[in-house]
């Protein structure tokens, strides 16, 4: 349940934070139908755009999520960069939104719906992987992780939007500009990492660096904005707070007194909104990162170049995982399980979309750590997906064996 939450959030909170503010720049626009229509046609763009890719994604192997991601954030950083430099200019304190805010706003709006919503499309779909029915507590439960996903950023969009809105230009600056930085360098660096992992960019070890730094910190651009939207919700309940409205009648106060109200409201929802999302990317992402209690994997040596298990050891149908050290002391972890009367699984502890986090056994089937991908044991051994990275091994006068040269040739997998 919880990775599908925190996939949502992931994937989502630069457009529910990022669309409100577009909505807000361009709000004062003089051609309202106009910018309705442009909005509309956004809308329509970009959830095509996104369906399209989803179905080729799912039913032929035509399209590269790297290169659909570059193709999009290249325009997409440069509508921003322009979108960030005129907002500063539009926020000054007799600064005015020009025609062009109206105009790269919807820009904006498309392309990360095009690249946003593909992921939303998609993760539904994988929820029964491995599983024999939808009707079943595990089923749901993922769905219930990516329905309260949803829930929180629709949450953040709302109560970003009801509290810029409400704030005058000048005050609402600093969290506008902050976020719309923020964004731009987030998806500046997501773009140098794509690039960079397709061969695009020269591979050096400053780019490797940034990139390794990005992936150990990717929170940090979400905290930013939240602690921007925070200050501005403080800022404005304190001025709500202290205010004390007057007008030429009692009509007119009440009314200003009604509008400090929403405006203190709309800074309480914020906070109430900003703790719930701090909370599931520090405490919840945490908890999920400590996964199941699984035992240590038991160490074992070569013999001659060789590893040998006995067949009674390892063929009870329970999932063995073992670790062997290379010659440079790296520890490279496999796994071994029986399938059936006379067959085996042998893999690494590893695969290849989720790298070395490991797999555990529930019944019947493995787990992915990482991933929560359920996979049937007697997969094990093949390749594809996030099954295990198969590795090689015979069987001779009741042993398993497996060379230690092959596990030497996968050590890479383990730095």
């Amino acid at each position: 349940m919880l990775l599908y939450l925190l996939n949502v959030v992931d994937d989502v909170w630069l457009l529910a934070f990022l669309a409100p503010i577009l909505f807000f720049l361009t709000a004062p626009c003089p051609r309202p139908a106009l910018a309705r229509k442009l909005y509309l046609a956004a809308l329509a763009l970009g959830g095509l755009s996104a369906a399209v890719y989803a179905v080729l994604k799912r039913n032929t192997g035509w399209v590269v999520r790297e290169y659909y991601d570059i193709a999009i954030l290249w325009p997409l950083l440069a509508a921003l960069a322009a979108f960030t430099f005129m907002a500063f200019l539009a926020l000054r304190p007799k600064g005015r939104p020009g025609a062009a805010l109206m105009i790269l706003a919807p820009v904006i709006l498309m392309l990360l719906l095009a690249r946003t919503l593909p992921d939303l499309f998609l993760q539904p779909l994988d929820f029964d992987v491995g599983l024999d029915s939808v009707f079943n507590m595990e089923y749901l439960s993922k769905l219930a992780g990516y329905l309260s996903g949803l829930l929180l950023m629709t949450l953040a969009f709302a109560a970003a939007g009801s509290l810029v809105r409400r704030l005058p230009g000048p005050a609402t600056a600093p969290a506008v500009l902050l976020t719309l930085a923020a964004g731009l360098l987030c998806l500046a660096l997501d773009c140098v990492r794509l690039m960079f992992n397709r061969g695009l960019l020269p591979r050096s070890q400053w780019i490797a660096k940034l990139i390794i730094l990005m992936r150990s910190h990717e929170s940090l651009f979400l905290f930013a904005v939240m602690a921007a939207l925070t200050l501005a919700a403080a800022a404005a309940a304190a001025e709500a707070i202290a205010s004390r409205p007057e007008g030429p009648n009692p009509a007119a106060v009440r009314k200003a007194r009604y509008a400090l109200r929403l405006k203190l409201r709309a800074a309480v929802f914020l906070v109430i909104v900003m703790g719930a999302t701090l909370a599931t990317v520090t405490a919840l992402r945490a908890y999920h990162k400590r996964g199941p209690e699984i035992s240590e994997p038991g160490r074992v040596e070569a013999q001659g170049g060789t590893i040998p298990f006995a067949l009674e050891t390892v063929g009870d149908g329970n999932l063995h995982r073992h670790v062997y050290r290379t010659e440079d002391g790296t520890d490279v972890r496999f796994i071994i399980i029986r399938k059936t009367e006379s067959a085996f699984g042998v893999g690494l502890d590893a695969c290849d979309i989720c790298g070395p986090t490991g797999y555990y056994q529930r019944g019947d089937d493995i787990i992915c750590k990482l991933c929560d991908v359920v996979m049937n044991k007697r997969t094990i051994g093949f390749p594809g997906g996030c099954n295990p990275v198969p590795l090689a091994f015979r069987i001779e006068s009741g042993r398993l064996l497996i060379e230690a040269a092959d596990l030497e040739r996968e050590k890479r997998r383990f730095k």
